[in-house]
């Protein structure tokens, strides 16, 4: 496998799916990189469980193309290794966690030092589980498969803060040792922030934003800037070559967001010697919020929500 396709794990091209007259997803284009961790974000009915089935083979597609390593579902081509986790994750009628390993041909010695690190008896039938430990059994189970790519649709649902960051270190090491690459679906940013090296937002069945974390997190700031004398905050930002998106001024303290580098801001701020300064990176949510206003987008209407479609 050579060029572009040794680089891409998965490739959507113009995909879309509709049930009988109901178009559910419109246009999709993603290219999933080898050893890359993407996150789709969107309300409940956003088209985000309809896309990671037809990505892992459970939907067809009602047209488009599907290339790399998840099969085509109207060719003969070839399945590779791929792990899905669904949004109700299914086990066999009676199975325990050995069952299942058994039945998925799955790394049975990393699968019992994990269960024995995050107190799961592989001998008690899932059954019986919490909500929370048969969500983690789902994703033992798939991880243990050793899969080329994981296809995860939210798979933190149940989990508390403990097990949560400890499965998202999991998934991190799966994808630093053997190149791993993941695709997660959530209704939540909070939980992709710091896990996602890319993120899609999903706005009823079309994709409205597509970005690389890297560039996400350097592209907006906040802080607080204060001067002796009077000043203005759009002029001192001018010169310092960044963007103020809003402020909000109480005597000679401004509270303010912007766009630009944050680094490069505050080191040129600090040169006009404020009485005070302090600068920080706005938060996931907040940056969002700003990309996909000025696209005319309610942001509440795309992370809110009534209860799931398709």
């Amino acid at each position: 496998m050579a060029g572009k396709y040794y680089q891409a794990c998965i490739e959507l091209n113009k995909l879309n799916k509709s049930f009988g007259s109901h178009q559910v997803l419109k246009n999709i284009n993603i290219t999933l990189e080898k050893g890359s961790i993407c996150g789709i974000v969107g309300a409940n009915g956003a088209g985000k469980s309809t896309l990671l089935r037809i990505m892992a083979g459970v939907l067809h597609r009602t047209n488009g193309s599907i290339s790399n390593l998840i099969p085509d579902m109207k060719s003969n081509s070839k399945l590779h290794k791929s792990a899905f986790i669904p949004d109700v994750p299914y086990f066999l009628p009676g199975s325990d966690i050995g069952i299942m390993a058994k039945f998925l041909a799955s790394d049975i010695d990393w699968l019992k030092e994990m269960c024995e690190k995050l107190g799961l008896d592989m001998n008690e039938k899932i059954s019986k589980f919490s909500g929370g430990n048969k969500q983690l059994s789902a994703i033992l189970l798939a991880l243990s498969y050793k899969p080329r790519l994981l296809i995860a649709d939210e798979p933190f649902e149940g989990l508390d803060p403990a097990m949560w960051t400890a499965v998202k270190k999991l998934i991190v090491d799966e994808v630093k040792s053997n190149e791993m690459s993941v695709i997660i679906a959530s209704h939540s940013l909070r939980e992709l922030e710091d896990l996602c090296d890319c993120l899609i937002i999903l706005h009823k069945g079309e994709i409205i934003e597509k970005t690389e974390m890297s560039d996400l997190r350097r592209s907006m700031f906040k802080g607080q800037i204060a001067f002796p004398e009077d000043y203005d905050i759009s002029i001192i930002a001018a010169e310092c070559g960044f963007t103020v998106l809003s402020s909000k001024r109480a005597d000679m303290l401004t509270t303010f967001t912007a766009s630009g580098d944050m680094v490069t801001a505050e080191e040129k701020l600090a040169k006009l010697s404020p009485v005070l300064l302090n600068l920080q990176p706005a938060t996931l949510e907040e940056i969002f919020i700003q990309r996909v206003s000025e696209k005319g987008y309610d942001y509440s209407n795309i992370l809110g929500g009534e209860a799931d479609g398709q």
